[in-house]
């Protein structure tokens, strides 16, 4: 995947049995692993965001 805006490497560790799910589900979207989770996680970022922006104690 091509970027013009600079990017950071994050690297974590799963069972031998979430890789395999992890691995199962991004064959099923036909996408590459690393795309499912960066995917995954920009969603949650995105989330986490509306969430902390709509929260007055925030």
């Amino acid at each position: 995947m091509s970027n013009s805006r600079p990017t950071e490497q994050l690297a974590f560790y799963v069972s031998p049995e979430e890789k395999k799910a992890i691995q199962a589900w991004a064959e099923e979207d036909d996408r590459s692993v690393s795309y499912l989770l960066r995917s995954i996680v920009l969603k949650a970022l995105k989330e986490r965001h509306a969430k902390s922006s709509s929260d007055p104690s925030a």
